[in-house]
């Protein structure tokens, strides 16, 4: 009797241990894959000719886009969804490709879906207004995004680029967008109180290595 006991609880102890291990180990199968799409991320912004080439940009979103599948539900996941999002807006800046845009923009929708409650939200609030009035002209849809990235979070620190991108939308004063430069980050995720909209070309580091030369035609 006492053994059959001991059996039963040593069987709990055993699935319970192993239930709280998956949690960790799917984390730590994240992070490392996530500081391999980072590095890929990082070496692509620190490269000119590679950003010519549209299978390099391709090569880092796959690589955020299959965190973003699989580990959903980790900490790298929303990291990994909205970076995937952010690559396809600046290659829609180097492409030209409205087809890069709209990518950008689903992507962008899809983490306010899933990840509501993320301090990112607003930012992906606000560059999917920037990509409906910056790429398509939607003046309307714009105005829609930036008044939820409003009401969503009146101390937000999106509020003020919000109401001011508003105010120039209702006046009829909408300049060109800011200029963003590619450089590698520590942290891919970053707040910041400045909108980031389309991107500049991009000049090197003076420390950077020279990147040796593509001889590929770019294929956008």
């Amino acid at each position: 009797m006492m053994k059959r006991v001991f059996f039963c609880i040593f069987s709990i102890l055993l699935v319970a241990s192993m239930t709280h291990a998956a949690p960790d180990l799917a984390e730590q199968e994240a992070a490392k894959a996530y500081e391999k799409a980072r590095a890929c991320y990082n070496n692509l912004m620190l490269n000119e000719s590679k950003q010519k080439i549209r299978a390099n940009w391709e090569t880092c979103i796959g690589q955020f886009a299959a965190i973003a599948r699989d580990y959903a539900e980790t900490e790298k996941g929303p990291d990994a969804l909205y970076t995937e999002a952010k690559l396809y807006r600046l290659l829609a800046g180097v492409s030209h490709n409205k087809e890069d845009a709209t990518e950008a923009y689903n992507l962008y929708n899809s983490f306010t879906k899933h990840y509501r409650k993320s301090r990112y939200n607003d930012d992906a609030l606000y560059q999917m207004a920037t990509i409906k009035l910056y790429t398509f002209g939607d003046e309307r849809k714009a105005k829609r995004l930036l008044i939820q990235i409003i009401r969503w979070d009146p101390d937000g620190d999106r509020v003020r680029d919000a109401k001011n991108l508003l105010a120039d939308i209702r006046a009829g004063k909408v300049k060109a967008p800011p200029q963003e430069s590619l450089k590698p980050q520590g942290a891919i995720l970053q707040k910041t109180p400045k909108p980031i909209n389309e991107i500049a070309t991009v000049t090197p580091p003076v420390s950077a290595a020279t990147p040796s030369p593509e001889k590929k035609t770019p294929k956008f």
